[in-house]
């Protein structure tokens, strides 16, 4: 499948006017031929409302406008397929959090309000990786740690950031 998946920190970069690259992706996005699915995962929408809800004072125009823009991108659901992906993503960061000194760590150790000291990384965002990787889709965040994520799914994972066209990822899957 072709098509694009965009982290949360993307979709703030677009709702945010004088986010640094909110041109850039803006304009990014416009790029994109209408052959080719924008996805939001239900994962970036829950990390969405759990903003929304956690800033009560967050002015009302500003909710309106996230929930607006998720409404215009498939949203990209968790399914039975993602656990492969899922699995492998996570087990791989387990296996070199080891080999970087942390011997004795036991998998079931690694819950997840620990994933992200431990790992390095969120849990949420691997959740979201092995959906870009379960349906071949494009990666599109700004996060640098999503390196950590591109590393575990063995080149399987394609990224891209539209917010700094002058970071390369390593060789794209």
């Amino acid at each position: 499948m072709r098509g694009w998946l965009l982290d949360t920190n993307i979709l703030r970069s677009l709702t945010d006017r004088k986010h640094e690259h909110h041109n850039a992706v803006a304009a990014r996005l416009q790029e994109i031929p209408s052959t080719e699915p924008v996805y939001v995962s239900a994962v970036t929408a829950g990390e969405v409302e759990y903003g929304i809800r956690c800033y009560p004072k967050m002015p009302s125009e500003k909710k309106h406008l996230l929930r607006f823009v998720l409404d215009d991108f498939l949203l990209l659901t968790i399914t039975e397929n993602t656990k492969a992906p899922y699995a492998s993503i996570r087990a791989k960061l387990f296996e070199n959090t080891i080999k970087k000194g942390k011997k004795g760590m036991r998998p079931e150790q690694i819950v997840d309000p620990v994933t992200s000291l431990r790992l390095g990384v969120q849990e949420n965002d691997i959740w979201i990786t092995a959906q870009a990787v379960e349906r071949g889709l494009t990666l599109v965040t700004h996060d640098r740690k999503m390196q950590r994520l591109w590393e575990a799914a063995n080149g399987d994972l394609r990224v891209a950031d539209w917010g700094d066209p002058e970071f390369a990822w390593p060789e794209n899957g």
